[in-house]
């Protein structure tokens, strides 16, 4: 039986991108500021204009205690679902507070994801990454965020749900 998700979707509008936008220089998988300027800059498949972003300003998968497969409540469409620790939850809480009616970029894998509009402040220590996915790409995804996630904490990849 599918689970929706129904925490945190609410309050971003996901602005669809081609998730072949990459920076040169890697970041860990997150959501950050976007800045008008900095060395880590990805395209965005669906305008052509770079986005740039400020790694200093995220919340990161070091915060990550769990990655969920879900679904969008909107669409049904796949997605993974970031469960935080408390200090990514805070930290996630005041970074959207600081930017709501504004873009902040999700990146995953090194990746250009997304850049949703805040709506309002994620204060329930989750955060969705979705593009449209279908369910072998959100797999891969997902697998790919666990051995991310599982070099972040040093434990290996098989603990990780």
């Amino acid at each position: 039986m599918k689970h929706l998700l129904k925490i945190g979707l609410a309050l971003i509008a996901m602005a669809p991108l081609n998730v072949k936008a990459q920076s040169a220089k890697k970041l860990p998988t997150g959501i950050y500021e976007i800045v008008p300027k900095s060395a880590f800059g990805f395209k965005d498949a669906t305008t052509g204009k770079p986005v740039f972003v400020e790694p200093k300003t995220a919340v990161t998968i070091k915060h990550c205690v769990e990655l969920i497969k879900d679904y969008d409540i909107n669409d049904a469409s796949p997605l993974i679902s970031v469960k935080l620790d408390s200090a990514g939850t805070v930290l996630l809480k005041k970074l959207t507070g600081r930017f709501v009616g504004k873009k902040m970029a999700i990146i995953a894998g090194n990746q250009l994801i997304s850049t949703p509009v805040i709506s309002a402040p994620l204060s329930t220590g989750f955060f969705p990454i979705s593009n449209h996915f279908n369910n072998a790409e959100t797999e891969r995804l997902k697998e790919q965020l666990q051995a991310e996630l599982a070099a972040t904490k040093q434990v290996p990849a098989t603990a990780v749900k």
